[in-house]
Protein backbone atom coordinates (compact mmCIF):
# COMPACT_ATOMS: atom_id res chain seq x y z
CA UNK A 1 0.00 0.00 0.00
CA UNK A 2 1.57 3.32 -1.02
CA UNK A 3 1.97 5.99 1.63
CA UNK A 4 2.92 8.50 -0.51
CA UNK A 5 1.96 12.30 -0.04
CA UNK A 6 -1.67 13.27 -1.58
CA UNK A 7 -5.17 12.73 -1.19
CA UNK A 8 -5.43 9.85 -4.52
CA UNK A 9 -3.55 8.35 -6.87
CA UNK A 10 -3.95 11.10 -9.79
CA UNK A 11 -2.69 13.80 -7.41
CA UNK A 12 0.21 11.60 -6.39
CA UNK A 13 4.23 12.06 -7.13
CA UNK A 14 3.60 8.50 -9.33
CA UNK A 15 1.05 10.96 -12.01
CA UNK A 16 2.64 14.19 -11.08
CA UNK A 17 5.78 13.08 -12.37
CA UNK A 18 4.81 10.50 -15.23
CA UNK A 19 2.91 13.51 -16.32
CA UNK A 20 6.59 15.87 -16.16
CA UNK A 21 8.08 12.60 -18.32
CA UNK A 22 5.87 12.49 -21.46
CA UNK A 23 4.77 15.86 -21.64
CA UNK A 24 9.06 17.21 -21.65
CA UNK A 25 10.06 18.64 -24.48
CA UNK A 26 6.36 17.84 -26.62
CA UNK A 27 4.01 20.50 -24.26
CA UNK A 28 4.17 24.11 -23.08
CA UNK A 29 3.21 23.43 -19.35
CA UNK A 30 4.70 25.01 -15.75
CA UNK A 31 4.58 23.04 -12.24
CA UNK A 32 3.91 25.97 -9.88
CA UNK A 33 3.87 26.33 -6.07
CA UNK A 34 0.53 27.53 -4.36
CA UNK A 35 1.54 28.96 -1.30
CA UNK A 36 -0.24 31.37 1.75
CA UNK A 37 1.18 33.40 4.18
CA UNK A 38 1.84 30.30 6.17
CA UNK A 39 3.46 28.35 3.45
CA UNK A 40 3.06 25.76 0.77
CA UNK A 41 -0.39 24.91 0.12
CA UNK A 42 0.53 22.06 -2.68
CA UNK A 43 1.11 22.05 -6.67
CA UNK A 44 -0.25 22.59 -9.88
CA UNK A 45 0.24 21.51 -13.70
CA UNK A 46 -0.20 24.59 -15.57
CA UNK A 47 -0.94 22.83 -19.52
CA UNK A 48 -0.96 26.05 -22.06
CA UNK A 49 -2.70 26.40 -25.54
CA UNK A 50 -4.43 27.73 -28.23
CA UNK A 51 -7.99 26.42 -29.57
CA UNK A 52 -9.79 28.12 -32.76
CA UNK A 53 -13.45 27.39 -32.46
CA UNK A 54 -16.20 28.32 -35.13
CA UNK A 55 -13.38 28.68 -37.23
CA UNK A 56 -12.86 32.11 -36.24
CA UNK A 57 -12.99 32.30 -32.10
CA UNK A 58 -9.50 31.89 -30.77
CA UNK A 59 -8.87 31.36 -27.29
CA UNK A 60 -5.58 30.91 -25.28
CA UNK A 61 -6.45 28.41 -22.63
CA UNK A 62 -4.48 27.39 -19.31
CA UNK A 63 -5.67 23.54 -17.95
CA UNK A 64 -5.26 22.38 -14.27
CA UNK A 65 -3.63 19.37 -14.20
CA UNK A 66 -3.90 18.66 -17.78
CA UNK A 67 -1.70 19.83 -21.63
CA UNK A 68 -5.07 21.03 -23.37
CA UNK A 69 -3.39 18.60 -26.37
CA UNK A 70 -6.81 16.13 -26.73
CA UNK A 71 -4.01 13.02 -27.51
CA UNK A 72 -1.96 13.58 -24.25
CA UNK A 73 -5.37 14.69 -22.29
CA UNK A 74 -6.87 11.00 -23.68
CA UNK A 75 -4.79 10.12 -20.28
CA UNK A 76 -7.47 11.42 -18.40
CA UNK A 77 -7.05 12.50 -15.43
CA UNK A 78 -9.90 11.74 -12.70
CA UNK A 79 -10.41 13.12 -9.24
CA UNK A 80 -8.86 16.14 -9.56
CA UNK A 81 -7.43 18.70 -7.24
CA UNK A 82 -3.63 19.98 -5.87
CA UNK A 83 -0.54 17.69 -5.91
CA UNK A 84 1.19 16.98 -2.35
CA UNK A 85 -2.08 18.93 -0.80
CA UNK A 86 -4.33 18.29 1.99
CA UNK A 87 -7.96 17.87 0.37
CA UNK A 88 -9.43 19.78 3.37
CA UNK A 89 -7.23 22.78 1.94
CA UNK A 90 -8.98 22.96 -1.59
CA UNK A 91 -10.84 26.14 -1.29
CA UNK A 92 -7.59 27.88 0.02
CA UNK A 93 -5.40 26.17 -2.72
CA UNK A 94 -8.17 27.45 -5.80
CA UNK A 95 -8.06 30.83 -4.06
CA UNK A 96 -4.26 31.24 -4.31
CA UNK A 97 -4.01 30.01 -7.56
CA UNK A 98 -6.63 32.07 -8.82
CA UNK A 99 -5.04 35.11 -7.35
CA UNK A 100 -1.79 34.18 -9.05
CA UNK A 101 -3.25 33.92 -12.01
CA UNK A 102 -5.06 36.94 -11.65
CA UNK A 103 -1.86 38.82 -12.00
CA UNK A 104 -1.29 36.94 -16.02
CA UNK A 105 -2.52 38.29 -19.02
CA UNK A 106 -2.02 35.17 -21.49
CA UNK A 107 -4.91 33.37 -20.69
CA UNK A 108 -8.72 33.54 -21.53
CA UNK A 109 -9.92 30.35 -20.64
CA UNK A 110 -9.32 27.90 -17.80
CA UNK A 111 -9.95 24.69 -17.23
CA UNK A 112 -10.78 22.34 -14.42
CA UNK A 113 -11.44 18.96 -15.47
CA UNK A 114 -12.70 15.54 -13.71
CA UNK A 115 -13.73 17.08 -9.93
CA UNK A 116 -15.76 15.43 -8.00
CA UNK A 117 -19.17 17.15 -7.41
CA UNK A 118 -18.62 18.38 -3.98
CA UNK A 119 -15.45 19.65 -4.90
CA UNK A 120 -17.19 21.51 -8.35
CA UNK A 121 -19.69 23.30 -6.50
CA UNK A 122 -16.34 24.77 -4.25
CA UNK A 123 -14.66 25.88 -7.54
CA UNK A 124 -17.96 27.48 -9.03
CA UNK A 125 -18.02 29.64 -5.70
CA UNK A 126 -14.80 30.53 -5.75
CA UNK A 127 -14.72 31.20 -9.66
CA UNK A 128 -17.43 33.73 -9.21
CA UNK A 129 -16.21 35.70 -6.72
CA UNK A 130 -12.74 36.46 -8.72
CA UNK A 131 -15.27 37.75 -11.37
CA UNK A 132 -14.84 34.57 -13.66
CA UNK A 133 -17.87 33.11 -15.32
CA UNK A 134 -18.13 29.56 -15.45
CA UNK A 135 -19.79 26.63 -17.73
CA UNK A 136 -19.99 23.00 -16.93
CA UNK A 137 -18.13 21.18 -19.78
CA UNK A 138 -19.12 17.83 -19.22
CA UNK A 139 -20.58 15.86 -16.80
CA UNK A 140 -20.43 11.78 -15.74
CA UNK A 141 -21.61 9.21 -13.12
CA UNK A 142 -18.52 7.47 -11.06
CA UNK A 143 -19.06 4.69 -9.16
CA UNK A 144 -17.18 3.01 -6.16
CA UNK A 145 -17.22 -0.08 -3.81
CA UNK A 146 -17.18 1.41 0.23
CA UNK A 147 -14.50 -2.04 1.16
CA UNK A 148 -14.37 -0.63 4.85
CA UNK A 149 -17.81 0.05 5.31
CA UNK A 150 -18.72 -3.80 4.08
CA UNK A 151 -16.56 -5.20 6.45
CA UNK A 152 -17.85 -3.16 9.23
CA UNK A 153 -21.77 -3.54 8.24
CA UNK A 154 -21.46 -7.29 6.59
CA UNK A 155 -18.63 -8.54 8.39
CA UNK A 156 -16.68 -8.64 5.15
CA UNK A 157 -19.23 -10.22 2.78
CA UNK A 158 -19.09 -8.08 -0.62
CA UNK A 159 -21.50 -10.48 -2.06
CA UNK A 160 -24.48 -9.93 1.25
CA UNK A 161 -24.87 -6.29 -0.21
CA UNK A 162 -25.33 -6.99 -3.67
CA UNK A 163 -28.97 -8.19 -5.13
CA UNK A 164 -30.02 -11.93 -5.14
CA UNK A 165 -29.72 -11.92 -9.08
CA UNK A 166 -26.48 -10.31 -9.30
CA UNK A 167 -25.28 -13.11 -6.62
CA UNK A 168 -26.76 -15.40 -8.56
CA UNK A 169 -25.35 -14.62 -11.92
CA UNK A 170 -21.80 -13.92 -10.32
CA UNK A 171 -21.70 -17.83 -8.85
CA UNK A 172 -23.04 -19.77 -11.76
CA UNK A 173 -20.76 -17.46 -14.43
CA UNK A 174 -17.77 -18.93 -12.05
CA UNK A 175 -18.85 -22.35 -12.15
CA UNK A 176 -19.89 -22.28 -15.63
CA UNK A 177 -16.26 -20.91 -16.78
CA UNK A 178 -14.77 -23.52 -14.35
CA UNK A 179 -16.65 -26.58 -15.80
CA UNK A 180 -15.53 -24.92 -19.03
CA UNK A 181 -12.09 -24.50 -19.01
CA UNK A 182 -10.88 -25.22 -15.68
CA UNK A 183 -9.87 -23.64 -12.07
CA UNK A 184 -10.23 -20.11 -11.98
CA UNK A 185 -7.92 -17.59 -10.43
CA UNK A 186 -6.92 -13.91 -10.76
CA UNK A 187 -3.19 -13.55 -10.34
CA UNK A 188 -1.06 -10.48 -10.12
CA UNK A 189 1.97 -9.37 -12.34
CA UNK A 190 4.89 -9.50 -10.35
CA UNK A 191 6.92 -7.48 -12.03
CA UNK A 192 7.95 -4.69 -14.05
CA UNK A 193 8.76 -6.52 -16.56
CA UNK A 194 5.60 -8.65 -16.72
CA UNK A 195 2.78 -5.87 -15.86
CA UNK A 196 4.52 -4.21 -19.31
CA UNK A 197 3.87 -7.33 -21.11
CA UNK A 198 0.17 -7.80 -19.68
CA UNK A 199 -0.63 -4.02 -20.34
CA UNK A 200 0.82 -4.93 -24.05
CA UNK A 201 -1.26 -7.88 -23.87
CA UNK A 202 -4.47 -5.67 -23.06
CA UNK A 203 -4.45 -3.51 -26.44
CA UNK A 204 -5.64 -6.35 -28.61
CA UNK A 205 -7.87 -7.11 -26.53
CA UNK A 206 -9.18 -3.41 -26.86
CA UNK A 207 -9.47 -3.10 -30.64
CA UNK A 208 -11.28 -6.33 -30.79
CA UNK A 209 -14.02 -4.82 -28.47
CA UNK A 210 -14.05 -1.23 -30.04
CA UNK A 211 -12.85 -1.89 -33.81
CA UNK A 212 -10.53 1.15 -34.70
CA UNK A 213 -12.62 1.69 -38.01
CA UNK A 214 -15.12 3.01 -36.01
CA UNK A 215 -13.37 4.48 -33.53
CA UNK A 216 -9.79 4.76 -32.65
CA UNK A 217 -9.38 3.26 -29.68
CA UNK A 218 -6.58 4.77 -26.61
CA UNK A 219 -4.17 2.08 -27.70
CA UNK A 220 -4.02 3.54 -31.04
CA UNK A 221 -2.88 6.84 -29.29
CA UNK A 222 0.98 6.81 -28.68
CA UNK A 223 1.18 9.36 -26.50
CA UNK A 224 -1.67 7.05 -24.36
CA UNK A 225 0.51 4.10 -24.38
CA UNK A 226 3.77 5.64 -23.66
CA UNK A 227 2.55 7.77 -20.46
CA UNK A 228 1.20 4.36 -18.91
CA UNK A 229 4.73 2.91 -19.66
CA UNK A 230 6.36 5.44 -18.07
CA UNK A 231 3.75 5.14 -15.05
CA UNK A 232 4.25 1.12 -14.45
CA UNK A 233 7.85 1.56 -15.27
CA UNK A 234 8.43 4.49 -12.62
CA UNK A 235 5.79 3.12 -10.32
CA UNK A 236 5.02 -0.72 -10.25
CA UNK A 237 7.75 -1.68 -7.92
CA UNK A 238 6.64 0.71 -4.87
CA UNK A 239 3.63 -1.13 -5.16
CA UNK A 240 1.47 1.65 -6.04
CA UNK A 241 0.27 -0.34 -9.15
CA UNK A 242 -1.63 -3.42 -9.88
CA UNK A 243 -2.01 -5.35 -13.35
CA UNK A 244 -4.23 -8.59 -12.54
CA UNK A 245 -4.94 -11.44 -14.62
CA UNK A 246 -8.30 -13.49 -14.49
CA UNK A 247 -7.16 -17.27 -15.71
CA UNK A 248 -9.03 -20.47 -16.32
CA UNK A 249 -7.54 -23.82 -16.74
CA UNK A 250 -4.53 -21.35 -17.76
CA UNK A 251 -6.29 -19.39 -20.12
CA UNK A 252 -6.21 -15.77 -19.67
CA UNK A 253 -9.75 -14.67 -19.54
CA UNK A 254 -9.42 -10.83 -18.24
CA UNK A 255 -6.71 -7.98 -17.09
CA UNK A 256 -7.30 -4.91 -14.66
CA UNK A 257 -5.13 -2.38 -14.38
CA UNK A 258 -5.88 -0.67 -11.49
CA UNK A 259 -3.93 2.42 -9.39
CA UNK A 260 -3.08 1.64 -5.81
CA UNK A 261 -2.93 4.92 -3.07
CA UNK A 262 -3.47 4.78 0.64
CA UNK A 263 -6.09 2.15 0.58
CA UNK A 264 -8.01 3.90 -2.60
CA UNK A 265 -8.03 1.58 -5.48
CA UNK A 266 -8.85 3.17 -9.49
CA UNK A 267 -9.88 0.98 -11.73
CA UNK A 268 -8.00 2.52 -14.78
CA UNK A 269 -8.94 0.21 -17.94
CA UNK A 270 -9.12 -3.55 -18.21
CA UNK A 271 -8.70 -6.04 -21.17
CA UNK A 272 -11.61 -8.63 -21.84
CA UNK A 273 -11.49 -11.80 -24.28
CA UNK A 274 -14.77 -11.11 -24.61
CA UNK A 275 -14.60 -13.72 -28.14
CA UNK A 276 -13.34 -16.65 -25.92
CA UNK A 277 -15.99 -15.96 -22.79
CA UNK A 278 -18.55 -13.37 -23.26
CA UNK A 279 -21.18 -15.76 -22.21
CA UNK A 280 -19.63 -16.18 -18.75
CA UNK A 281 -19.73 -12.14 -17.71
CA UNK A 282 -15.90 -12.06 -17.71
CA UNK A 283 -15.41 -8.72 -16.72
CA UNK A 284 -17.85 -9.07 -13.85
CA UNK A 285 -16.00 -11.66 -12.72
CA UNK A 286 -12.79 -10.27 -12.67
CA UNK A 287 -14.39 -7.22 -10.65
CA UNK A 288 -15.55 -9.52 -8.34
CA UNK A 289 -12.67 -11.61 -7.48
CA UNK A 290 -10.31 -8.15 -7.48
CA UNK A 291 -13.14 -6.84 -4.85
CA UNK A 292 -12.64 -9.48 -2.76
CA UNK A 293 -9.09 -9.46 -3.12
CA UNK A 294 -8.71 -6.43 -2.02
CA UNK A 295 -11.22 -6.45 1.01
CA UNK A 296 -9.14 -9.49 1.97
CA UNK A 297 -5.74 -7.21 1.28
CA UNK A 298 -7.50 -4.37 3.99
CA UNK A 299 -7.70 -1.90 1.08
CA UNK A 300 -10.61 0.90 1.86
CA UNK A 301 -12.33 2.15 -1.37
CA UNK A 302 -12.67 0.06 -4.78
CA UNK A 303 -13.23 3.03 -7.35
CA UNK A 304 -14.52 2.15 -11.09
CA UNK A 305 -14.19 6.39 -11.72
CA UNK A 306 -16.02 8.00 -14.40
CA UNK A 307 -18.28 6.35 -16.94
CA UNK A 308 -22.00 4.86 -16.99
CA UNK A 309 -21.84 1.01 -17.69
CA UNK A 310 -24.40 -1.48 -16.10
CA UNK A 311 -21.54 -3.69 -14.24
CA UNK A 312 -20.46 -0.62 -12.33
CA UNK A 313 -23.66 -0.35 -10.76
CA UNK A 314 -24.48 -3.80 -10.39
CA UNK A 315 -21.11 -3.61 -8.58
CA UNK A 316 -21.00 -0.48 -6.56
CA UNK A 317 -22.14 0.32 -3.52
CA UNK A 318 -21.46 4.16 -3.59
CA UNK A 319 -21.94 6.61 -6.43
CA UNK A 320 -21.09 10.55 -7.31
CA UNK A 321 -19.99 12.55 -10.00
CA UNK A 322 -17.43 13.78 -12.59
CA UNK A 323 -17.74 17.59 -13.30
CA UNK A 324 -15.57 19.04 -16.26
CA UNK A 325 -15.37 23.12 -15.83
CA UNK A 326 -14.65 25.50 -18.10
CA UNK A 327 -13.74 29.31 -16.44
CA UNK A 328 -13.15 32.24 -18.31
CA UNK A 329 -12.52 35.90 -17.95
CA UNK A 330 -15.16 38.47 -19.17
CA UNK A 331 -14.57 38.81 -22.90
CA UNK A 332 -17.35 39.72 -26.10
CA UNK A 333 -16.89 36.90 -27.83
CA UNK A 334 -16.77 33.99 -25.29
CA UNK A 335 -19.72 35.95 -23.34
CA UNK A 336 -21.38 35.87 -26.83
CA UNK A 337 -20.08 32.02 -27.71
CA UNK A 338 -21.75 31.27 -24.31
CA UNK A 339 -24.87 32.76 -24.91
CA UNK A 340 -25.47 31.31 -28.15
CA UNK A 341 -24.82 27.88 -26.69
CA UNK A 342 -27.30 28.61 -23.82
CA UNK A 343 -30.11 29.27 -26.73
CA UNK A 344 -29.20 26.38 -28.52
CA UNK A 345 -29.42 24.18 -25.64
CA UNK A 346 -32.72 25.30 -24.36
CA UNK A 347 -34.24 25.08 -27.82
CA UNK A 348 -32.90 21.48 -28.00
CA UNK A 349 -34.37 20.67 -24.61
CA UNK A 350 -37.51 22.59 -26.12
CA UNK A 351 -37.94 19.92 -29.04
CA UNK A 352 -36.84 16.74 -27.55
CA UNK A 353 -39.41 17.59 -24.89
CA UNK A 354 -42.41 18.25 -27.29
CA UNK A 355 -41.21 15.38 -29.22
CA UNK A 356 -41.50 12.80 -26.37
CA UNK A 357 -44.80 14.76 -25.35
CA UNK A 358 -46.33 14.16 -28.98
CA UNK A 359 -44.73 10.52 -29.29
CA UNK A 360 -46.67 9.89 -25.58
CA UNK A 361 -50.13 11.45 -27.04
CA UNK A 362 -49.89 9.45 -29.95
CA UNK A 363 -49.32 5.98 -27.93
CA UNK A 364 -52.70 6.87 -25.94
CA UNK A 365 -54.48 7.76 -29.08
CA UNK A 366 -53.09 4.13 -30.59
CA UNK A 367 -53.73 2.35 -27.16
CA UNK A 368 -57.11 3.60 -26.79
CA UNK A 369 -59.06 3.65 -23.02
CA UNK A 370 -61.04 1.24 -21.31
CA UNK A 371 -63.51 3.65 -20.43
CA UNK A 372 -64.46 4.37 -24.04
Amino acid sequence: MSSDAGENFFLSSHWLRACEQSWKGQWQFEKIKICDSSGDLGLALLGFGTQTRHKILKSRLIAINQSTDADFDEVAIELNGFFASDKARFSESFDYLLRDLAERPDWDELRFSGLIDTRSHEAQSLAAKHGLKVRIAGRRPTYSVNLESIRQEYAGNYLATRSANTRQQLRRSLRALEKQFGETRLTAASCTTEALEWFNEIAPLHRARWPSDVKPTQFDNPKFVAFHETLINSSFESGSIDLLRLESGGVAIAYLYNLKFNGHISFYLSGIDYGLARDFHPGMLAHWLAIERYLSDGEDVYDFLMGQNQYKERLSTDRAEMIDLVFWRPKLTLDLEDFLRRVRQRVYRHFVKNKAGNHNRNVLSSSGSGNQ
